[in-house]
């Protein structure tokens, strides 16, 4: 089926028809209602909150996300992966849970320990044993909660992931309201808060789906192993494609001020909107490759015109309507985030041909290159950001972040051409 703008409703329908485009669809609209609730959460901590707190607040949140990105150990894609098949669901569930609660604990721990070092502007965290304790508690909560996804995606129950994910983005909105005497952790708390509704909730879904199910302490090494073997590649490179969306912020308050972590983070979190359109697609062209090999080629060719005509009309209306949209944060926020904005939104080109790339990778398993890919692209983004920050301001993250991906993006081009030309060949010398 070519790929173009539909005449008529008729090609509408054999567009939405195909598996490829209906999943990739289903995906990039659960991804937009979630985050959308995270944009109202936002605006309501913006229209509440001085934006030296939204930054303040958005780099204990990103702090968090690393802590609990590094615990899980790979154990959220080894799930998926073992549990559909074990025959001792409870043991593989609490054994997971066990060891990467056991690192959040000791990961959070050397975190608050060692933040003369790493984010001074942080060091209340640790001055008070109240908001050191809830740092602790919090991010183990968080990687409860993306234990429990995978619990439910690897039992085809993903449904309990939209409905969890919906009720962490509603319950947290009202409390920042009630906390602003508390200044940033008064938001860090409110995110909190709605992890914990969302991790009882999460619970109460998991009973559901397991009946025989008992939570305990348990670490079983047979199957901790064949999990962590499986898992350990993927890790590093889901490690490398979060870096630089968790450092950053870290990075920029540490480098700049609070303030401008504040304005990177709105503008970042509309950007990844548009990056969910590549996203997305690809992991629709992820899952249908892991179904059906022989349409890989035929979809990886229908991929990148689906996903152009979905990201170009957007890109051009964020790039035109961008600093209005970010009015809703306040002022201050269109006449900071609206450059670099710009920037992220055209970035999600040389983005969307990485996202395919490495779609096609983990469909042959060559997750070698997939780490490549995602280390380089953290690597000059990280790098980069830290060189530019100082001389140049914001914008410089931009910069570096799309250099990433062109330089990736580039490389994919270069092999591929490389590629057809020795198909050509071998089809010349035949």
């Amino acid at each position: 089926m070519k790929i173009g703008i539909p005449k008529n409703r008729k090609e509408l329908k054999q567009h939405l028809r195909d598996p490829l485009f209906k999943n990739a669809i289903h995906l990039i609209s659960t991804t937009f209602a979630t985050t959308a609730l995270g944009f109202v959460f936002w605006m309501v901590v913006t229209r509440y909150y001085a934006s030296e707190e939204v930054g303040l607040a958005s780099t204990i949140i990103s702090s968090m996300n690393l802590l609990a990105m590094l615990s899980l150990l790979g154990f959220n894609v080894a799930l998926i992966r073992f549990l559909p098949n074990s025959d001792e669901k409870k043991d593989t569930i609490n054994s997971c849970f066990t060891l990467c609660l056991i690192a959040a604990l000791v990961i959070s721990a050397i975190f608050l320990l060692g933040l003369d070092i790493w984010s001074p502007k942080l060091l209340f965290l640790k001055q008070e044993l109240l908001f050191a304790t809830l740092f602790i508690a919090f991010t183990g909560i968080l990687v409860a909660t993306t234990l429990l996804n995978s619990v439910f995606i690897s039992n085809r129950t993903s449904k309990y992931v939209l409905i969890k994910e919906s009720i962490f983005g509603t319950s947290k909105i009202p409390i920042p309201i009630f906390l602003v005497s508390f200044g940033a952790f008064g938001v860090f708390f409110a995110w909190g808060i709605g992890s914990v509704i969302a991790f009882i909730f999460g619970m109460l879904f998991l009973f559901r789906i397991i009946p025989s199910y008992k939570p305990g302490i348990l670490v079983k090494r047979e199957v901790v192993n064949d999990m962590f073997h499986f898992s350990f590649w993927n890790y590093i490179a889901n490690f490398f494609n979060m870096a630089p969306a968790f450092i950053l912020p870290i990075m920029i308050t540490n480098v700049l001020s609070p303030d401008m972590t504040a304005y990177f983070y709105i503008s970042w979190m509309i950007a990844m909107l548009l990056f969910a359109i590549p996203q997305q697609a690809s992991q629709s062209l992820f899952t249908e490759g892991s179904n059906i090999e022989e349409k890989v080629a035929e979809n990886v060719r229908k991929s990148p015109k689906f996903i152009l005509l979905l990201l170009i009309p957007a890109i051009i209306f964020i790039s035109i309507f961008g600093d209005k949209f970010l009015l809703l944060f306040g002022k201050e926020y269109s006449a900071e985030g609206f450059k670099l904005l710009q920037i992220l939104v055209i970035s999600a080109i040389p983005f969307a041909v990485n996202a395919v790339y490495i779609s096609v990778k983990k469909i042959r398993k060559e997750i070698n290159m997939i780490v490549l890919v995602y280390g380089i692209v953290a690597f000059v983004t990280l790098v980069g950001s830290y060189l530019l920050l100082e001389s140049i301001g914001l914008i410089g993250v931009g910069y570096a972040w799309i250099l990433g991906n062109l330089i990736t993006a580039g490389g994919i081009g270069l092999v591929a051409m490389k590629d057809r030309l020795l198909i050509r060949k071998f089809e010349r010398g035949n």
